[in-house]
């Protein structure tokens, strides 16, 4: 069977549209509910009131509840690392049987660099800080850093250095970015700023206020016009992250960001900041699916001594009157419910105990019912003893089979690894003219059917798969996923012994990495390849 989508799969960065009609039959008896038992895991840090670290605790240390309800304690690890001369560690040994003295996990960094000034003290210290503290943040050989820096004139995040081990890389891009003179989300683009004003005070003076005699409603739409455009950058933005988040999920190991940033803030008038504080929530729910913890840190301080924030609430102490209560604010709500920090001063201040938390940490998990589904588990872990302070992420997000294959896709651009569970091959076309810089790819997945389950449905024996595709120019430009679900005849569809699948991609003059997955959705097994679709147009 040769399945060709009338629509287009539109893989031109930072935008994808999904594979059209791709229908899939319904039939309910083919579906049944199964009840499974998963260890659902979290990482806790424990602290006393000075803030050292606190090790050798046991399970009878802690209280861990998913909603109101506790729960039993089934599995226990402590990671710890104690630093020697020369920069060598050893797993910090504990009296524990219940505990395993764990060494450090891989980590997967991301330095997103936000809002600097362009020039200036501000932006020396923040890099020079950072360069001094990087040591202390990828000190395994397994460590991956990526360099992202979030471009203001385009609104957008633009990779500077995808993940590498290479720590004279990272301190390289670093050198240039210091010496960079680059726009930044400071820059929001005076044209489109004008033409909102002007919009608003023309909707203003429809409806018989903002008059130049009218001073109350001139405020009131002055007021609402800087709102809205605040909403917009901050909505740029949360997308920008979102996607930093997905590619970075995919990857092994701790998953963190570090956010340096300058003027990350909740957009002023209670109305912009309600939506802004959903929008937030959205990408905090993502980064806990995904596993990434954000610290973030606000170098231009104002006041005389640096602050680390590490137990203020979301919405505690929330105002958007001051600049630096919308900023303190916004940091909060992305930082503190993934686990992680955020403050004001050196990049020190966040980078430290950053470093400490990727280190030494407790590993604690519970047995839980599962359906197999998507699902949100609300988390809060507690120290008996209440000297002890207890940090940890504020929800986990169960992932589907579904889900996980997905991950897979979007990992597999960046891992180059692939998934051979289910073997099929991709063929690329020539290019087709489709516009100025813009061609058409044709491309055929062909998947052998004996790769595949079939389960009876009807007379039918039917297999159902679903075709993934993802796109990336980097890290900071990973598209949306696109889907289609097919349903496979026996004997009909598979006439030649192989599912035919073909679509057209269109592409820029860069063009993109692709990444094209199959997923069986009875067996759960998948296939997952890459083909590069960059370069120059023959």
């Amino acid at each position: 069977m040769k399945i060709h989508q009338p629509g287009l799969v539109l893989l031109t960065l930072p935008l994808i549209a999904g594979l059209l009609n791709g229908q899939i039959a319904e039939d309910p008896g083919s579906y049944q509910e199964s009840i499974v038992v998963r260890l659902v895991e979290i990482d806790v840090v424990v602290t006393d009131r000075s803030g050292k670290r606190v090790h050798g605790l046991t399970p009878a240390d802690f209280e861990l509840f998913e909603g109101r309800k506790r729960q039993r304690i089934t599995n226990f690890t402590e990671y710890g690392n104690e630093r020697k001369a020369g920069g060598l560690e050893t797993p910090t040994p504990t009296s524990n049987p219940q505990s395993v003295a764990a060494r450090r996990e891989a980590h997967s960094l991301i330095i997103l660099m936000d809002s600097l000034p362009r020039q200036g003290f501000v932006r020396s210290r923040a890099i020079a800080s950072l360069k001094s503290m990087l040591p202390s943040l990828i000190a395994g050989e397994d460590d991956r850093v990526s360099v992202v820096l979030w471009d203001g004139r385009y609104q957008r995040p633009r990779t500077l250095l995808e993940p590498s081990a290479d720590r004279n890389q990272v301190m390289a891009v670093l050198d240039r970015l210091e010496g960079a003179n680059v726009a930044t989300a400071g820059d929001p683009g005076i044209k489109l700023e004008n033409q909102l004003v002007d919009e608003g005070a023309r909707a203003a003076a429809s409806s018989g206020r903002g008059s130049l005699t009218d001073v109350p409603g001139q405020k009131e739409t002055n007021e609402y016009v800087a709102g809205e455009l605040e909403l917009m950058f901050f909505r740029r933005k949360i997308a920008g992250m979102t996607r930093l988040v997905h590619a970075l999920g995919g990857q092994q190991g701790k998953k963190t960001v570090l956010y340096v940033e300058n003027r990350f803030t909740f957009p002023s008038g209670p109305g912009a900041r309600l939506a802004a504080v959903g929008i937030l929530a959205n990408l905090v729910r993502e980064a806990n699916a995904a596993g990434v913890t954000f610290y973030s840190v606000g170098p231009d301080n104002d006041e005389d001594t640096d602050e680390l924030i590490t137990r203020r609430s979301p919405g505690e102490g929330s105002s958007w009157v001051s600049l630096r209560s919308r900023q303190s604010d916004a940091l909060r709500y992305l930082t503190l419910p993934t686990g992680g920090l955020y403050g004001f001063g050196p990049v020190e201040t966040i980078g430290s105990p950053m470093a400490e938390d990727l280190s030494s940490y407790y590993s604690i998990a519970y047995q839980a019912r599962s359906d197999g589904r998507d699902r949100e588990r609300k988390i809060v872990v507690r120290a008996r003893n209440a000297e002890y302070h207890v940090r940890s992420r504020t929800a986990i997000v169960e992932k589907s089979k579904e889900s996980m294959a997905r991950d897979t896709v979007v990992e597999t651009l960046f891992s180059r690894a692939g998934r051979q569970e289910i073997p099929f091959n991709v063929e690329k076309g020539a290019p087709k003219k489709a516009g100025r810089e813009r061609w058409l790819v044709p491309i055929v997945v062909r998947i052998p059917s004996s790769g595949l389950q079939f389960a009876t449905e009807g007379r039918e024996k039917v297999a159902r798969i679903r075709i993934m595709i993802a796109a990336s120019n980097g890290l900071a430009e990973v598209t949306p996923l696109a889907e289609s679900d097919l349903r496979v005849v026996a004997g009909k569809d598979d006439a030649d012994g192989f599912v035919k699948y073909s679509v057209e991609i269109l592409r820029d003059i860069r063009g993109s990495e692709l990444a094209v997955g199959v997923y069986d959705t009875r067996s759960g097994l998948q296939g997952v390849t890459t083909i590069d679709n960059r370069g120059p147009v023959e």
